[in-house]
């Protein structure tokens, strides 16, 4: 699996390296985060850029997410069943407050169903080789996704559970940035405070029905033909109704990323990013719940004129027994 990805991350460095076109629009990686269902209801602080939006209305842009999640069940005490897909979208808007502090604000909307990718996902680990932990064994397009404690006299509760054909609105995050060194020989980096309301149904699995916290930093690095990123959050993880009554708290969540954007041709750049994350669900007693996890994206950026892109990518997980299994992801970004 790390060989099929290195040799993806090889090819756009020696096609940028060979090309050495001159950038077009600001570089910035992928609005992407982990797609894990239950990891969707904790706030987490997707990458940026640190460079702040210039004042006033800013930038409107929409991210689009459609998911496969599948694990194999493994013995434990308690019991993590992922077996399903999510599409999902975000309307994210951003204002500069001057120089150096901006804001942004997401509303996401999340679609769960038994859906369609399986056959497809199937053949594109065969292809590949990668792992398929048993997914090409069991019934395709069926629909599960649930964690359950045994709770010792009280038998086994339910602690999450994503409803079937259900359309909600998710937690709705607010960042406030500053960025204090913003091109300063080519180096970026700024902070910022995030907070989410509980906006989503804990009952249907959208939201986790508290406010979630998070502080963290981003790094940027410009050369002439490529860009590094690199960026890190901790996020004080609310618990909802339904795990305090099983007797169950989600755990706060550490993340750490790197990522590039390599320019390629007029207009064109590709770009990949991985991300290291702790599990929430990681006091869980079940296998496939206590490893971190560490997604991985690539795809490409395509600026469509002034102020204008589109991003297409792909998420895999790199490490087995953890969920979201593959990721496709779309995004258009609008500069106002």
């Amino acid at each position: 699996m790390f060989r099929t990805f290195s040799v993806i991350l090889s090819s756009l460095v020696l096609l940028a390296s060979g090309c050495r076109v001159p950038r077009i629009g600001k570089a910035a990686p992928f609005s992407v985060r982990n797609q894990h269902p239950v990891e969707l209801t904790v706030l987490q602080q997707v990458a940026r850029s640190p460079i702040a939006y210039t004042e006033g209305p800013s930038i409107l842009a929409i991210d689009t997410d459609w998911t496969s999640h599948w694990v194999q069940p493994r013995a434990g005490a308690d019991d993590l069943r992922l077996d399903g897909e999510t599409a999902r979208a975000e309307l994210r808007a951003g204002w500069g407050l001057g120089k150096s502090w901006d804001l942004e604000v997401e509303l996401p909307l999340m679609y769960a169903s038994g859906g369609t990718l399986d056959g497809f996902i199937d053949a594109f680990h065969q292809f590949f080789g990668l792992p398929q932990n048993g997914r090409n064994r069991h019934p395709r397009d069926d629909f599960d996704i649930q964690a359950i404690r045994n709770q010792p006299g009280l038998g086994m509760q339910t602690v999450y559970e994503l409803q079937d054909d259900e359309l909600g609105v998710g937690d709705i995050p607010i960042h406030l940035g500053w960025f204090p060194i913003q091109d300063s020989s080519g180096f970026s980096m700024g902070f910022r405070a995030s907070t989410e309301l509980p906006t989503g149904d804990q009952s249907k699995g959208f939201g986790n029905g508290e406010m979630d916290w998070a502080l963290g930093v981003s790094t940027q690095w410009d050369g002439s033909w490529l860009s590094l990123f690199g960026w890190g959050s901790y996020t004080w993880s609310g618990t909802p109704d339904r795990a305090k009554q099983a007797g169950f708290s989600y755990a706060n969540r550490s993340l750490v990323g790197l990522g590039t954007e390599l320019f390629l041709f007029d207009g064109l750049s590709g770009l990949v990013q991985v991300e290291y994350q702790d599990s929430v669900l990681r006091h869980l007693d079940d296998p496939n719940a206590h490893g971190n996890q560490l997604p991985i994206y690539f795809g490409f950026r395509w600026r469509m004129g002034e102020g204008k892109a589109i991003d297409l990518g792909l998420g895999e997980d790199l490490l087995p027994n953890v969920s979201p299994d593959v990721v496709f992801h779309l995004a258009l970004r609008f500069d106002l």
